[in-house]
């Protein structure tokens, strides 16, 4: 059994926050994304973050099966 499966069976079982229920995050200035030393996961749609986007970020679309990945 792999090492994470307790947790992970156990959360699947508890489920993940709705995104109503998620806190909000704090918005940046430009200055303040161009200092930021980490990585920005930009959770807009896949068509919106292909329109444009910070550089060198990471795209995973708040929506779907993938919704749970970015709980805090």
């Amino acid at each position: 059994m792999p090492a994470y499966f307790p947790i992970s069976a156990s959360q699947n079982l508890k489920g993940s926050s709705s995104v109503e229920d998620l806190p909000k995050p704090q918005r940046l200035t430009s200055d303040e994304i161009a200092a930021f030393d980490g990585v920005v996961v930009d959770l807009r749609q896949n068509d919106e973050f292909g329109s444009g986007h910070v550089p060198n970020s990471i795209n995973i679309g708040l929506g779907g099966q993938f919704a749970s990945w970015a709980e805090p």
